[in-house]
């Protein structure tokens, strides 16, 4: 049993954070922010409890899918400064060097975090950041790597890009968990450097993920299976020697499936898995249908 009354300024503060979160078991993001807003302003050098706050943040910077379809640029400038102080007096702060690659997830800013991707990943089997078992060290260095291999395309560097992923791609292939990583990876490095045909060496199908399920993870299972959906309508479209309209239609449809089955849970994905389904569809009747 807590003595609230016997606990510091700041103690009381931690606990009346977590009581306004998940205050008659629903969540209130928006009370818990401005209380860890108190506690930033009142002890701005409590990295612990800045970082709370910059992750929590997140909900509001990137929402549903990375933060691509809205991000509150007020929000974001905060997190960065927060980061940007933590790393100043700490610049090996594996928390903060996390959170520092996840506030730049985005091609305009993607080389900012560069530096702090390579940093995080010699670091990271070293932290007690998330736990200190294998499992959550190996999931964190691959978490850095996937950055580095964004980076590298936004950079134009195909080849070091390439180098990156094919030198993991052995990693990857006996846990379902990391295929999704590596499905993550696989697919944008065909969209960034448009090479379709380089879809056909991809050694995973869809990925049927029990530990995702069980653990409720199931956007990311989603983001990821859309995204491998995309890419490999495109890359089908594009090769004389796997193209079959029946294929092409397949993956269109699948599309339309898993938006109408994600519309009540995750609608903002549902929105983008349409406008997926609509890409592949004018994708293929401009470049195999108007052309036969």
């Amino acid at each position: 049993k807590i003595h609230f009354e016997n606990l510091t300024q700041r103690e009381q503060l931690y606990v009346t954070a977590v009581r306004k979160l998940f205050d008659q078991g629903k969540l209130h993001k928006d009370d818990y922010i401005n209380t860890l807003k108190q506690i930033y302003h009142l002890y701005p050098t409590d990295n612990e409890a800045d970082l709370f706050l910059v992750c929590i943040l997140f909900s509001k910077t990137q929402p549903e899918i990375r933060g691509y379809l809205r991000r509150n640029p007020k929000d974001r400038e905060l997190q960065i400064d927060i980061l940007k102080m933590i790393l100043k007096s700490n610049p090996n702060h594996s928390g903060a060097l996390h959170y520092f690659i996840h506030v730049n997830d985005e091609p305009k800013s993607a080389l900012y975090a560069l530096p702090n991707a390579i940093k995080y990943s010699r670091i990271a089997s070293k932290s007690d950041e998330i736990g200190i078992n294998n499992g959550a060290n190996s999931e964190r260095e691959y978490h850095s790597i996937e950055f580095m291999h964004y980076a590298y395309l936004n950079m134009r560097k195909k080849l070091i890009a390439l180098e990156i992923l094919e030198s993991i791609k052995i990693l990857f292939s006996n846990d379902t968990y990391y295929q999704m990583q590596y499905g993550i990876m696989y697919s944008r490095h065909i969209i960034e450097t448009q090479d379709y045909n380089f879809t056909f060496n991809n050694p995973f199908d869809l990925i049927v993920c029990l530990k995702c399920i069980s653990m409720g993870d199931l956007l990311w299972l989603n983001q990821i299976n859309s995204g491998l959906l995309l890419v490999k309508g495109f890359s089908t479209v594009k090769n004389d020697k796997e193209y079959k309209f029946t294929i092409v239609q397949d993956y269109i449809q699948q599309l339309v499936d898993m938006s109408i089955r994600l519309n009540e849970s995750f609608p903002t994905l549902s929105t983008s898995l349409l406008a997926m389904k609509f890409q592949l569809q004018a994708f293929h009747e401009y470049y195999r249908i108007a052309t036969t």
